[in-house]
């Protein structure tokens, strides 16, 4: 096989690659994708069979004229505001158009450079972890083409075009190749400056970030929950910077409704402050001991507010400001893309007793009646009974918890007054219809109530000690302000149909696994800033004080007659603080550089061997460095011994000995033995020697 169709092939596998995470990413369908694949494999298999002749350039004009009515269709049509698409279907039609249009040596690298920008589309629609294996297979594959066209122009200049007999030791240099790329990337991503929004994201799943929650948390009708209770997508991740307090349940709130429309629920218009910054650093929410604090990552596609617990207090977070209304909902001023990142303060344990103001009788207070039937005020009388408020609201919560069933089969949803349905035929149904029940219940005593949405549980992950949270664990419940208490928490839904939690099973050690190193790659890649360069500094800046100052501390111990007078108490505390601190630090570099070791011995045992073709050329290039050393691109090995002769009579003796195993090796077809290579390491060693004397 000629050279030109060695390289055409190399340019088809690589073409062949590129496109794939594109319909992952939603940029192109799988029909573009599987169209584009035939069209290279028909040109991979006429190159095979040795057909190597290009389209006239009538055709490709012709393609080009045909293709314009495509691509106006794809841009009003099919775009709809993605321009990548249309983008990568042109470039990927213009890589196949050039494909089979080839003529001369510098269409290939033409070609290459269409490949590289279908590559960059693909990187810069996806920032899924397994971009990661694409990009090395193709940096590989990159490397070994431009590898190859390199060994097959030097072949070419010695006269050959046939590389049948000749063997190229590539394998070293791919490998070594990539992974220097990959060691010395880590370093280059950690301190390079931060870019506000590297990737330009594509509209599919392929973000590897956390998946899109459910949009209950500002709209909600009856049947919102009941659909994302079977999905197992992350929607948020959370830890405790210390030990966590000892809760009876995780009750996390990310919205709350006032008004009913009989199917749906709406907040209404609550009221809202501006909240400002304190002294402290954070936002403070309402009034509390702030015991414990929560790290939270959230996607915001969930909603429009931040996720908390319901016994938070206190919130800091990286942004111009933050809005919290009469109910206690907090959101961004300025909605930041993607997953966001804040601080909790926490209560000590969990509570019921919601620290929000007094409602308004117009918005949600006992004025508030919509969605409330005759029969559901007859019902709530009936089964509130008399007493105080607090009594009241715990008998229609205790009615409710003991007298209908959870279901996740959608019923009565279809009809007039579904609420109704549920509490007088088929008293079964979701979360949403135990609590609208309860509400609508409350108001009809005179108890001003209000529905809430979030999310309660959380699945604790073992592998780095964080909490995640669910779709699964979406979930509504009623807020109810008691006159004496203030705002209460509610749960009518019976036990059987609140989210359950997964604490075994193989199943779920994969995905927790998987969660794992999904959680990694969006903190420290995805989401990496200029605040953990600070703070990586700063970690060096710390271990470099630390051990100088154990230095110092050794220099200047007192001598023997004096360290009884020195108090062995003194700065105890100090020196234990800055050993716990010097003890992981050292821990990991101790790691790093068993790393860097075992990365050194293997490169140094795969390292290819010197053979007779890597020996003449450094000969070679060695005579190429004098100005006046005749020697040609086309000179043939004895004719080049015989000028080594000539211009350096002290290196011919050698220069002879590698010329000769490297035609034996390379034209020969005879493999060097062991005793044959050491010799060839000595000549090769007293040739160039010899040479730089004469030099």
């Amino acid at each position: 096989m000629s050279f030109d169709q060695q390289k055409r092939l190399l340019l088809g596998q690589l073409a062949l690659l590129v496109p794939l995470p594109l319909p992952f990413n939603d940029v192109i369908g799988w029909p573009s994708l599987l169209l584009f694949w035939i069209s290279v494999a028909i040109f991979m298999f006429r190159v095979q069979r040795g057909d190597t002749r290009p389209l006239p350039n009538w055709a490709m004009n012709v393609l080009g004229i045909a293709y314009l009515p495509f691509l106006i269709v794809d841009f009003s049509v099919f775009w709809h505001g993605r321009l990548l698409r249309p983008l990568a279907h042109l470039a990927m039609f213009t890589l196949v158009v050039k494909l089979f249009g080839m003529r001369r040596e510098r269409d290939k690298w033409h070609v290459f450079l269409l490949i590289f920008f279908v590559f960059l589309s693909s990187m810069a629609s996806s920032v899924h972890p397994t971009m990661l294996l694409y990009l090395m297979a193709f940096l590989v594959l990159t490397l070994q083409l431009l590898a190859r066209f390199a060994s097959f122009h030097v072949l070419r200049s010695y006269g050959l075009g046939q590389p049948n007999r000749v063997s190229l030791p590539l394998k070293g240099f791919l490998v070594a190749g990539a992974l220097g790329t990959a060691l010395l990337a880590i370093p280059l991503f950690t301190m390079l400056p931060r870019l506000g929004r590297p990737y330009v994201v594509g509209p599919g799943m392929g973000s590897g970030r956390l998946t899109s929650g459910a949009a209950f948390l500002d709209q909600i009708t009856l049947d919102s929950i009941g659909r994302v209770r079977t999905s197992r997508a992350v929607v948020m991740r959370l830890t405790y910077e210390r030990q966590p307090p000892v809760t009876d349940e995780m009750r996390l709130k990310g919205g709350t409704f006032r008004r009913f429309t009989g199917k749906a629920w709406q907040r209404g218009r609550p009221d809202s402050i501006q909240l400002q910054r304190g002294r402290e650093g954070y936002f403070r929410l309402a009034p509390g001991e702030i015991r414990h604090w929560m790290q939270i990552w959230l996607n915001l596609a969930a909603g429009d507010s931040l996720v908390m617990p319901i016994e938070a207090r206190a919130v800091e977070f990286q942004t111009i400001g933050l809005a919290m209304d009469d109910s206690g909902v907090v959101s961004p001023l300025i909605y930041p893309p993607g997953t966001i990142n804040y601080r909790v303060g926490l209560l000590e344990g969990s509570t019921r007793n919601l620290p929000y103001p007094a409602p308004d009788p117009d918005t949600g207070g006992a004025g508030e009646r919509s969605g409330v039937t005759e029969r559901i005020a007859e019902l709530a009388v009936e089964v509130a009974g008399s007493g105080s408020t607090a009594e009241q609201a715990e008998r229609i919560e205790t009615y409710l918890l003991q007298n209908y069933d959870y279901t996740l089969d959608l019923l009565g949803f279809d009809s007039d007054s579904p609420v109704e349905d549920f509490l007088f035929s088929t008293r079964r149904g979701h979360c949403e219809y135990f609590a609208s029940s309860m509400v609508l219940m409350l108001r009809s005593v005179g108890i001003p109530s209000r529905l809430a949405t979030g999310y309660l549980g959380a699945e604790y992950n073992p592998f780095e000690g964080y909490y995640i949270v669910r779709q699964s664990n979406a979930h509504a419940w009623v807020e109810a302000y008691l006159p004496d208490e203030g705002w209460q928490v509610f749960d009518p839904t019976p036990p059987d149909g609140r989210p359950v939690i997964e604490s075994s099973g193989v199943r779920l050690l994969f995905e927790q696994a998987w969660d794992f190193v999904i959680f990694r790659w969006d903190r420290y890649v995805l989401t990496f800033g200029f605040a953990d360069q600070v703070s990586i500094f700063g970690t060096f800046q710390r271990l470099w004080e630390t051990v100088w100052e154990r230095l110092r501390s050794r220099q200047e111990q007192p001598r023997p007659e004096e360290r009884e007078s020195v108090p062995v108490e003194a700065d105890q505390d100090e020196k234990v603080e800055s050993g716990s601190r010097l003890i992981p630090a050292g821990v990991e570099w101790i790691g790093f550089l068993f790393l860097s070791l075992v990365a050194v011995w293997w490169l140094w045992s795969h390292w290819p061997d010197l053979n007779g073709a890597r020996a003449y050329r450094k000969l070679r290039e060695r005579v190429a460095r004098k100005k006046d050393s005749e020697l040609a691109d086309s000179m043939p090995p004895l004719e080049f011994a015989e000028l080594v002769a000539r211009r350096a009579p002290t290196a011919s003796r050698p220069t002879q000995r590698v010329v000769e195993l490297y035609l034996r090796e390379s034209f020969g077809g005879e493999e060097l033995t062991r005793e044959e290579r050491d010799e060839l390491k000595e000549v090769l060693t007293d040739a160039v020697r010899a040479l730089r004397k004469i030099a």
